[in-house]
Formats: C-alpha cells, sequence, structure tokens
C-alpha cells in the first residue's frame, strides 16, 4: 500500500519494471491508475452507493508469456484488436476504446512455463456466427481444445498457444 495525499492508493509489481500504483483515490472521489499511455482518470460513484466508500476500476489484465509477441498475436486475431508493441511488452485495446481509460490487455515476458490449471481466465463469445464456426476459426489462429475436468458443459474450454485456459461461449442474443 501506498499513501495519497487523501487516502491510501494500492500498489502492484506487473510485468513493467518495479512496483507501479495501481489506484489511488482522491478527496474529490476521482480516481487515477496508470495505463499503457499514461495516467487514467475516472470519477468514482458516490459514496453511499459503494457502501465502504472504495471502489477499484479494472483497467489490465496482465497475461505472463515466454513469448509475448506469439501470444499477443493471437489474442490480436481472437478478438479484432490491434497489437502494439512498446519497448518490454505488447499491449491492446478494443478498437475505438479510449486508450487512456479502457481496458487493456498486456502481455508480459516471464522466463517460465506455465505449469498449471490457471486460477484465472477470460471468456470469450461468438460474434456473427455459432459457437461451432468459432470454434473452427479460434481452432485455426492455434487455439487447443483442454480438459481441465469440466465435463459436459454449454461452454468449451481451449488453451491459446502457451497452454492459458479460456472458455468459447455460446453466442449470446443480440
Amino acid at each position: 500500500m501506498t499513501e495519497t495525499a487523501s487516502g491510501v492508493g494500492l500498489t502492484a509489481i506487473s510485468g513493467r519494471a518495479g512496483a507501479v500504483p495501481l489506484l489511488s483515490l482522491a478527496s474529490d472521489r476521482s480516481l487515477t491508475t496508470p495505463g499503457p499511455l499514461g495516467t487514467c482518470l475516472a470519477r468514482a460513484a458516490p459514496e453511499h452507493e459503494l457502501g465502504s466508500g472504495m471502489a477499484s476500476i479494472l483497467r489490465e489484465i496482465v497475461i505472463d508469456c515466454t513469448d509475448p509477441d506469439l501470444v499477443s498475436r493471437f489474442w490480436g486475431a481472437v478478438l479484432g484488436w490491434e497489437v502494439r508493441e512498446e519497448e518490454a511488452f505488447y499491449w491492446m485495446v478494443a478498437p475505438g476504446a479510449d486508450e487512456d481509460r479502457d481496458l487493456a490487455l498486456i502481455f508480459v515476458p516471464v522466463p517460465e512455463q506455465k505449469v498449471v490449471k490457471n486460477r484465472l481466465h477470460l471468456d470469450v463469445s461468438p460474434a456473427g456466427v455459432g459457437q461451432e464456426d468459432e470454434l473452427e476459426r479460434l481452432k485455426g489462429l492455434g487455439a487447443a481444445p483442454v480438459d481441465v475436468g469440466q465435463g459436459e458443459q454449454p461452454w468449451i474450454v481451449l488453451a491459446d498457444p502457451e497452454g492459458n485456459e479460456f472458455c468459447l461461449l455460446a453466442a449470446r442474443p443480440g
């Protein structure tokens, strides 16, 4: 934890150099958090809506990879997002997203291979096609079906080129 002028900020170590503040709550209830292109700003909900008076905003999902170029390009193709390369990592946001405010996927290099099932995973839904057609497209991009003990389910568990599990859900209406 780090102290700010008006309260507490959370810190974490990501694939980027050192610990960086993930969230700071200012006295005017505005939130600041650094993103791939600089500090992001947002307004917190009124305190009576939050209960505790604090909230966090999901800004980045960081994916550890031995080959961030390979994994980021896979996910870019899956989502239709443009991959951007920085000196020490790759990142992407949805087309048309506000790069300073919206969710980013960050791909950072790590020396170790993945060895156990993920404790957190992404779920994707087909857009404009059915689940079976999307399954074939994802397999063509390098996804592989995996069994993590899920049994018969309406979703399909797959792994990206480095073995990170994700689920392909059925298409959602609308």
